[in-house]
């Protein structure tokens, strides 16, 4: 994997792929976000993630990084613990955390193009996600969520 960077943010609609990556890739990405954020002080969560129309961070090699709600909220419960010194969990970071501690990416123009990949990936997921999709899938049970990645997979 060429060494990447994070080149801007962009919308979770937008043209800008999502590419399947190794673990040990997504290890690495997962880690350039979490540096971004600190960084820029950023906070937000999985629902701005995916509704907000500068929240997915968009990647030197013209793709970008969708994940669930769930997924989003874990990257930046582990950021903002550190940098609060308190423990967080995905959930303080999944849907909604108060308008007033809200700071999102500026919207800014990308200088890279997006991608052109044979299969696009629908997003990153939790062991929370798949569990919620497996049991709704054995019980027959209706799928009830906001959660764009989910309703993909669905």
């Amino acid at each position: 994997m060429e060494e990447l960077k994070i080149v801007g943010w962009t919308s979770f609609d937008s043209e800008y792929p999502t590419k399947l990556y190794t673990q040990e890739e997504v290890n690495k990405i997962v880690l350039l976000i979490q540096t971004e954020i600190y960084k820029n002080g950023y906070e937000f969560t999985g629902n701005e993630h995916q509704n907000a129309p500068n929240c997915v961070p968009v990647l030197s090699d013209g793709t970008c990084f969708r994940a669930s709600m769930r997924c989003w909220g874990s990257i930046m419960a582990g950021i903002m613990g550190y940098k609060k010194g308190v423990e967080f969990s995905y959930m303080d970071y999944y849907m909604n955390m108060g308008e007033a501690n809200v700071v999102l990416p500026e919207s800014k123009e990308i200088e890279v193009k997006p991608a052109k990949i044979e299969d696009q990936y629908y997003g990153y997921t939790t062991q929370e996600d798949v569990q919620l999709l497996g049991e709704t899938i054995t019980y027959g049970m209706p799928f009830m969520t906001t959660d764009k990645v989910l309703k993909t997979i669905y």
